[in-house]
């Protein structure tokens, strides 16, 4: 074989929540709405921030490997009132 394979340079995101319609933000960037599916430069560590009204926000830190791709999906929490 003469030659080398080009290594991709892109990671795929994909960010599902319950419930959809939350705001996904990387690196305090906007990226979209859940359910998301996404092709982002590949790097090292990054941190995504994921919110919804009503809910907790979610931070969590992802690697974003060439060329792999990145699955995240959870059930968001929603913040209840405390009565007096």
């Amino acid at each position: 074989m003469t030659g080398t394979m080009p290594l991709t340079t892109k990671s795929r995101l994909i960010v599902l929540t319950n419930p959809p319609g939350a705001k996904v933000f990387l690196g305090g960037f906007f990226l979209g709405m859940t359910p998301l599916n996404t092709l982002l430069y590949a790097g090292n560590n990054a941190m995504l921030e994921i919110t919804e009204d009503g809910y907790y926000p979610e931070n969590l830190s992802v690697l974003l490997a060439p060329g792999k791709t990145v699955n995240v999906q959870f059930r968001m929490k929603k913040i209840t009132g405390i009565n007096p």
